[in-house]
């Protein structure tokens, strides 16, 4: 099951989502293709806008290791960052800064803001054995794959 919640940013709107690996009884669905109903727990039904994408972020919010990955994505780009000239410590303050130190990275010119500069990046930061850190989810693979098929997820 998954909670969404919207908040309107200048003129896009982000979509939030719970997931659960239960269903509710309390779901009821309207019309499928732009909105769902959803009964909350004082028994009035709330309308949320269907979401036209669903990213997932997956180093420990759809699987959660007690930060393990995340730990080991930090390291990768502190190691990364420290090889193409940055001061220690850096790429963590840009990341505080800009919301990802990739972003901050462009946008203070220590990546090239192309499309083979930011891949080759993501390729480096993101080479890390994910089998020795996350393990199957039979749970959440029946969520994932239950969810509208409509809806791209990335």
């Amino acid at each position: 099951f998954a909670c969404f919640t919207s908040t309107s940013v200048n003129s896009y709107t982000t979509h939030s989502m719970n997931i659960q690996t239960s269903v509710p009884n309390n779901i009821a669905q309207t019309d499928k293709d732009t909105k769902s109903a959803i009964n909350n727990d004082h028994g009035k039904q709330l309308l949320v806008p269907k979401p036209s994408v669903l990213f997932f972020d997956c180093d420990d919010c759809l699987y959660f290791n007690n930060w393990k990955l995340a730990d080991r994505l930090t390291s990768k780009i502190e190691e990364w960052s420290l090889a193409h000239g940055l001061q220690p410590g850096e790429a963590y303050e840009l990341y505080k800064e800009y919301g990802t130190a990739l972003r901050g990275m462009i946008s203070k010119h220590y990546i090239e803001d192309s499309p083979e500069a930011i891949d080759e990046y993501l390729e480096a930061v993101h080479d890390i054995p994910i089998h020795e850190y996350l393990s199957k989810d039979d749970k959440l693979r029946q969520v994932l794959l239950s969810m509208d098929p409509t809806i791209p997820k990335y």
